[in-house]
């Protein structure tokens, strides 16, 4: 799915992701939708996802964080 929709898989044992980034999103928010804020620039948020077509997830980080959310990547299946 990740090259039909131009996102590359993530390895988030690989990631440097800092605390006031994941800060962004409540718990239930990422748990609820396997999503995990991994970077910010300017006002846009960007996503690991398990689901990146999970529309549904990203309007309520939108609407949550009233910045651009970008799924910039998903998550790899042995991560979820």
């Amino acid at each position: 799915m990740g090259r039909v929709l131009n996102v590359s898989p993530i390895n988030l044992a690989r990631v440097n992701i800092l605390p006031e980034v994941i800060e962004l999103l409540p718990r239930d928010t990422t748990n609820n939708y396997k999503v995990l804020p991994v970077s910010r620039l300017e006002n846009r948020l960007f996503l690991a996802m398990a689901d990146p077509l999970n529309v549904l997830a990203l309007d309520d980080v939108q609407a949550h964080h009233q910045t651009r959310s970008h799924s910039a990547h998903r998550v790899r299946e042995s991560h979820r």
